[in-house]
């Protein structure tokens, strides 16, 4: 890579042999090679960028698209990802969406954060008695029916337990004798 060629134009020979030479991606039509390209004509990196941007301008090479890439890592999100990541942060931490979009933790934390507060869901009084008619406790006093209850109120399990959590300090459910699992799930962890 030459540097003591300063604004020299390109020819109309160069840029024929630059459109056969250019290698690009498949997806996303990215140059690969610009170094090479440097090397092969003389130019800095930066004149090579300026022309391949020159002939995408003029339509004689194909343009850009990072929305085509295969690999997440690095691409932009998709109005499609941005409703999925908001519908699971109620109910998964930004780790687990990141591993499960395979995108990157900070990327997931990014994108929540431009999108806003989450929106809290209110308890009305029918969901309070849905709440209280339909839970059931162990011997211990312990909650036993956590995958019921989420179905029935449409909430994860944290907000459930922490609603729990608050009857029983005003008196409306009757307090737990221990903390931890239920009966049955000791029974299964005891098995082995």
């Amino acid at each position: 890579m030459k540097q003591d060629r300063v604004n020299k134009n390109w020819t109309p020979e160069e840029l024929d042999r630059f459109q056969d030479e250019v290698i690009m991606a498949a997806d996303t039509n990215a140059i690969i090679n610009y170094e090479e390209l440097a090397d092969m004509f003389g130019r800095t990196v930066l004149g090579v960028k300026h022309a391949a941007n020159k002939l995408r301008h003029r339509g004689e090479l194909p343009k850009f698209c990072k929305e085509n890439q295969i690999e997440k890592y690095g691409s932009f999100y998709s109005k499609r990802e941005k409703q999925m990541i908001m519908k699971l942060r109620s109910t998964h931490t930004h780790e687990e969406i990141a591993q499960m979009m395979g995108r990157t933790k900070y990327g997931i934390e990014y994108i929540c954060r431009k999108q806003g507060p989450m929106l809290v869901k209110r308890w009305t009084e029918s969901d309070l008695l849905l709440l209280i008619n339909n839970i059931e406790f162990d011997s211990f006093g312990v909650t036993a029916n956590y995958d019921k209850l989420t179905k029935i109120l449409n909430r994860n399990v944290g907000t459930i337990q922490a609603k729990i959590r608050r009857l029983r300090l005003k008196g409306v459910l009757p307090p737990a004798k221990r903390s931890g699992m239920p009966e049955q799930k000791r029974a299964v962890y005891r098995q082995y």
